[in-house]
């Protein structure tokens, strides 16, 4: 539309026209907790993200994401959709050009708490999902990388895998699509019980009668979040 009427292919735009374009769009649901703020200041906002929303538009998430619904402050640090915990946000361009850039150099100091299967020896500060896979000691409730059925019982441990490449990538895409999240929790104590009471988002066989994408199933509670929190974050200048 233009100004307010429908546009015709013959129309000229001129200076001062407002142009409106409607845009249709299915985006997956985030959990309902509110974002508790920390800490703020004239410079900062720091909140406790909840799980299951992402940081930024993302995929299908646009308005579900962390930096939509607090729209006026600028994001420092990225967390990933499933996990919780500290994530800081600027309040001017000065600060989030400086946090970024300490973040970038690694002067800030992370600390996560998660909750895994086994006793690691040894890990890494960045990428925590994976290097604790491949140290066999997977976040509990990962549905990437604790899930037993797509990496066998060692869990992917050391590069160690039952599937091929081909097959890891066909069995990974499946899911949330053809196939639940299924996670090493899901191999013990009646299993198969509690995962068919948590069924989660699943591609349902419909189509929207409007632009007749693939419709899906709602996520369980379960299905929004990892045990994997940020904890602290503290930069080589003690701030």
């Amino acid at each position: 539309m233009v100004n307010g009427h429908v546009a015709t292919f013959e129309q000229i735009i001129k200076d001062g026209d407002v142009i409106e374009h409607l845009s249709h769009r299915h985006e997956p649901p985030v959990t309902h907790k509110n974002i508790d703020i920390i800490y703020q200041d004239d410079d900062i906002v720091v909140i406790n993200k909840p799980s299951g929303i992402p940081v930024h538009p993302a995929g299908r998430y646009r308005h579900n994401s962390i930096t939509h619904i607090m729209m006026a402050e600028m994001a420092c640090n990225r967390l990933d959709r499933l996990t919780s915990g500290l994530m800081i946000l600027a309040r001017n361009v000065r600060i989030a050009d400086e946090m970024r850039k300490k973040m970038y150099d690694r002067r800030i100091l992370k600390e996560y708490i998660c909750k895994v299967h086994g006793q690691p020896l040894t890990g890494r500060t960045h990428q925590l999902r994976v290097h604790l896979q491949w140290l066999g000691n997977p976040i509990l409730n990962d549905p990437i990388y604790a899930n037993m059925k797509i990496w066998g019982s060692d869990m992917g441990k050391k590069g160690s895998f039952m599937l091929n490449d081909d097959e890891l990538i066909s069995s990974l895409t499946k899911m949330g699509k053809t196939e639940t999240a299924s996670w090493y929790m899901d191999e013990i104590e009646e299993a198969e019980k509690r995962r068919e009471s948590r069924l989660g988002e699943l591609l349902t066989g419909e189509v929207c009668n409007i632009c007749q994408a693939p419709l899906y199933s709602d996520p369980s509670q379960n299905d929004l979040k990892i045990y994997l929190h940020a904890w602290k974050y503290k930069s080589d200048d003690n701030s």
